[in-house]
């Protein structure tokens, strides 16, 4: 993938396994993964891996957990407002 190239749906799928999915290429380590499981215990689904690469349950877990984090932002911001109001 070079700029100014098509984009062709095979070859990101190619480099984003490599990228992420390839022990060769990318090792978390056993303190990697550990770290991995102990954010991501309390998202609902996950299942903790031995895994050294990543998993699709990583990166789906992932997001459920950024989303969680914004949600409280939310819940945060709006409860600094009506305290500030109140």
């Amino acid at each position: 993938m070079h700029p100014g190239e098509p984009v062709v749906l095979e070859k990101v799928r190619e480099y984003f396994t490599n990228l992420f999915f390839n022990n060769r290429r990318y090792d978390l380590g056993l303190v990697g993964r550990y770290k991995i499981n102990k954010r991501l215990h309390s998202v609902p689904g996950f299942v903790p891996s031995e895994e050294q690469v990543l998993t699709i349950d990583d990166i789906i877990s992932t997001i459920g957990y950024l989303m969680v984090l914004e949600q409280e932002k939310v819940i945060l911001t709006i409860l600094t407002v009506l305290q500030i109001e109140g």
